[in-house]
């Protein structure tokens, strides 16, 4: 998913702590955009992250 908003960029995971804090150049514009969509990725995470 970020990866069709930023193509060109090279994008690497960390696990989260408490406040999850994103550091990159971006604009504010760009942060806000990933800023939602890793949130939509976690909200959703329930259904992918399942324990058989």
């Amino acid at each position: 998913m970020v990866h069709r908003i930023f193509p060109d960029d090279d994008i690497r995971v960390k696990p989260m702590m408490t406040m999850p804090v994103i550091n990159t150049d971006a604009s504010k514009h760009e942060k806000e955009q990933i800023s939602r969509t890793v949130q939509e990725k976690f909200e959703e995470a329930e259904m992918w992250l399942i324990s058989d």
